[in-house]
């Protein structure tokens, strides 16, 4: 296992500069996990990481030691792509041992060595019954099983994983979830991952690191990504559905917005009094319904308004209902929390309460979008 080090890594094609300067560490044995929308240079840091790429400045370190001018061979890493590249002639078994058999010779492994250990491999990816078959006659998610088995026969340093579970439907992306979750802890191995999918994200990361731009936004657990973003974008990214944003100022101690006439109180801003601020709110915050109790309003819920259903999604145990708010038609739209119970359809007018008011809203910079401290 290693710890990768990116110093002040810089990326430039035909001139332009696609990751400015970057400085990152991932932890020896950590599933560390790089998100951000298609474009922000995810595959670009991998591929500098892996080797594929040499970066324009900067340096790449494995435990200290600079590996910038190795060969991908040489820097011992593994990487499994988001389209398997298995090799279509071999069986499953022949896939696995590959790798093992082009090292052969350095390692000096026996032919009974390395049965062994695609049995052992095939075992951990439970993909022992199809080690007889070719890649077209699996499944998706065999095919990326296979995929990462050949990757981890190595026994490499470093795992790379790109976009690995993008091809797979929703249902075998949540197996694949857990079966990626159970192999990094069983094996310890360092696991960087890129995806564009926030769910995974935050899902898998012991870390993460969310991009945009080729630029590092903020590196945390997601725990504390998802309760304290130290932007606006990082607040719109992480987490789904994304975090309401609301032009809002900063008045006797309070958040108002009076488009959309929500008085939100939160003492604790008085710091910002009379700034021009962006207002976020959690959809899950949002409670969507009836008019909430005298005991619920005193405790827990602030009654902030009313508006117009556009669209009720249920998602499992969870109903996201989209309410349009405000004087006039199309002011904005508000995406909030609704109980299983509540039946409503669109066109329906329904209210607006805030459960947890101090701790479930965020305030940002309207100019830099930066976190404002206090809030």
């Amino acid at each position: 296992m290693a710890e990768v080090t990116l110093d002040g890594v810089c990326k430039r094609f035909r001139g332009r500069e696609v990751i400015p300067e970057l400085s990152l560490t991932v932890r020896d044995g950590e599933l560390f996990i790089l998100v951000g929308p298609s474009g922000c240079g995810k595959s670009t840091i991998m591929h500098l990481i892996a080797g594929l790429e040499a970066p324009s400045a900067g340096r790449i370190l494995f435990d200290g030691q600079d590996v910038t001018p190795l060969s991908p061979r040489d820097r011992d890493v593994a990487l499994v792509f988001q389209s398997y590249a298995l090799y279509p002639h071999m069986t499953v078994a022949d896939n696995l041992a590959f790798p093992l058999r082009v090292v052969k010779r350095q390692t000096g492994l026996t032919q009974a060595q390395i049965v062994s250990e695609v049995g052992r491999i095939a075992e951990l990816l439970g993909i022992s019954g199809v080690l007889d078959r070719r890649p077209r006659e699996l499944s998706g998610g065999q095919r990326q099983r296979v995929a990462l088995g050949r990757a981890l026969s190595r026994q490499p340093r470093v795992f790379l994983l790109d976009e690995p579970l993008s091809n797979l439907d929703a249902q075998l992306r949540a197996v694949m979830r857990t079966e990626l979750r159970r192999l990094h802890d069983q094996l310890g191995i360092t696991m960087i991952y890129v995806t564009h999918d926030q769910t995974e994200a935050m899902t898998l990361a012991d870390r993460l690191a969310v991009l945009d731009r080729g630029r590092l936004q903020q590196v945390g657990k997601p725990r504390e990504l998802y309760d304290r973003p130290a932007n606006r974008f990082v607040a719109q990214f992480v987490g789904s559905p994304s975090m309401n944003m609301l032009e809002a100022k900063i008045k006797d101690g309070g958040a108002r917005t009076p488009l959309f006439d929500l008085p939100i109180c939160l003492p604790s801003l008085r710091a910002h009094e009379g700034q021009s601020v962006v207002l976020g709110i959690r959809p899950e915050s949002l409670i969507i319904g009836d008019e909430p109790s005298t005991s619920e309003l005193s405790e827990k819920i602030e009654r902030v308004g009313s508006g117009i259903v556009r669209l009720v999604e249920l998602s499992g145990g969870q109903t996201w209902v989209t309410v349009e708010v405000g004087r006039h038609p199309k002011d904005g739209l508000l995406v909030g929390a609704g109980s299983r119970a509540l039946h409503i359809s669109p066109g329906d007018r329904v209210s607006l309460s805030l459960s947890e008011a101090e701790s479930a809203c965020h305030l940002f910079d309207p100019t830099t979008g930066g976190r404002l401290g206090g809030a």
